[in-house]
């Protein structure tokens, strides 16, 4: 392992590569506003993929973040707009919905012995349909002026999404290293039986593990709601590429067992850099996912043993 280590600052490294060239090559890249509006760009991807590392980790897989980020954008405005709720109350509630959700779908997932994959595309059809139910069909606009304000407010004249997630970075980081529960994560990832052998709760730990993914897609749909002013049935259908880059990129092990949150933070900015670099270069959008795909490819067709 010890070995491996160096893999971890990869991504680092990527990152100030990508800005060296940006600044030099990339009109626009010497200016603090554009990577400001990187850091934002990347919060909600990056508090995306800071959620699914606890799935990734306990050794399974959520392919239905897109459809839930769509569901809960549009749970907290039908909140304030049709069951007239404070917007304070409205986020608490979605964010308990959220959790509620994640916590049910790990817990079947791991009693029933599920294939995560095929269970979390089969929520994530049913999550869209009660998203469009919510909505009528169509996006909803006039949410709360709460949430643009959020979304649109500077701590130190940074954006508060930038350093939300950042903060929730520092929070993952000490769930898994500083938590009886981040260490049994990281045990279920490793092998399930030889856990629960060992006394490790291996349901309650996949339970948990969907919520806490649930709670992190939960504020970053709101917060990209606020920034928007929309709630979109569509927000999420490309972030599940995104998500699974970031993490494939990060090192996260898609068998379980592996991950860390620095490279996770990195990729996420780093992805964000590239793509805002294409788009000063008017370089077509599809390019991007060629360049996602092929990173996710190859960082999954790299086998690493856990032994």
């Amino acid at each position: 392992m010890r070995n491996r280590a160096w893999k971890n600052y990869i991504p680092l490294l990527l990152l100030m590569i990508s800005a060296v060239l940006g600044v030099l090559f990339v009109p626009g890249f010497d200016r603090f506003e554009m990577y400001s509006g990187i850091l934002v760009q990347a919060s909600t991807t990056g508090m995306l993929a800071l959620g699914m590392m606890f799935v990734l980790i306990c050794g399974n897989i959520d392919l239905a973040v897109g459809a839930q980020s769509a569901l809960y954008g549009v749970l907290c405005v039908f909140l304030t707009k049709s069951l007239y709720l404070p917007p304070p109350a409205a986020i608490m509630l979605t964010l308990l919905t959220a959790a509620t959700v994640g916590a049910v779908i790990g817990y079947v997932i791991a009693a029933k012995k599920l294939n995560a994959m095929i269970a979390t595309i089969a929520v994530g059809v049913a999550v869209s349909g009660l998203a469009s139910i919510l909505a009528n069909g169509t996006p909803v606009f006039d949410i709360p002026a709460l949430l643009e304000q959020i979304a649109k407010l500077k701590v130190f004249n940074i954006p508060f999404p930038a350093v939300l997630f950042l903060m929730m970075a520092a929070l993952t980081a000490w769930i898994l290293h500083g938590t009886y529960w981040g260490r049994f994560f990281f045990a279920r990832g490793w092998d399930v039986e030889t856990a629960a052998k060992a006394g490790v709760p291996v349901h309650k730990t996949c339970s948990l593990a969907f919520a806490l993914s649930g709670m992190y897609t939960a504020v970053a749909s709101i917060l990209y709601v606020g920034r928007v002013g929309v709630a979109s049935l569509s927000a999420g259908d490309s972030w599940v590429l995104d998500v699974l880059t970031i993490a494939a990129l990060g090192g996260v092990g898609f068998s379980g067992g592996r991950g860390r949150v620095l490279p996770v933070v990195c990729s996420a900015v780093f992805l964000s850099l590239l793509t805002a670099a294409f788009l000063v270069l008017r370089i077509a959008p599809y390019y991007q996912n060629v360049i996602k795909g092929a990173i996710l490819f190859f960082a999954i067709s790299t086998k690493i043993t856990k032994s």
